[in-house]
C-alpha cells in the first residue's frame, strides 16, 4: 500500500512542469561563489591591515610605557631623596 502511494506521488512529481524558481537557483549559486572568491582575494589585505594595526599599537604602547618608566610620578616625588621639602633636607639646611 505504502509503496504504491509513493510510486504514484513520484510519478506525479515527474509529470509536473519544472518550477520556475529553479532557474534562479543557479544564478544565486554563482553569485555566492563569486562573493566568496572576492572575500578570499581580500583576505591578505585584511591580514596586512590587522598586522599594521597591531604593530602601531605595540609601538605606541612601548613608547608610552617607556615614558612612564622614565619619569617619576608626582605622587612618588615627595618620597624621593631629592625632594626639597623633605624633612632631612630641611634639617640639613638649618645646620
Amino acid at each position: 500500500m505504502m509503496n504504491q502511494q509513493l510510486d504514484r506521488l513520484l510519478t506525479e512529481l515527474g509529470d509536473a512542469p519544472p518550477d520556475g524558481r529553479m532557474a534562479q537557483v543557479e544564478d544565486g549559486v554563482w553569485r555566492r561563489i563569486a562573493g566568496r572568491r572576492e572575500a578570499r582575494a581580500l583576505a591578505p589585505v585584511r591580514a596586512a591591515m590587522v598586522g599594521a594595526a597591531l604593530a602601531a599599537g605595540l609601538a605606541a604602547g612601548g613608547v608610552s610605557a617607556a615614558a612612564a618608566v622614565s619619569s617619576t610620578p608626582a605622587e612618588m616625588a615627595s618620597l624621593s631623596k631629592d625632594f626639597a621639602y623633605a624633612p632631612s633636607n630641611l634639617l640639613e639646611q638649618d645646620l
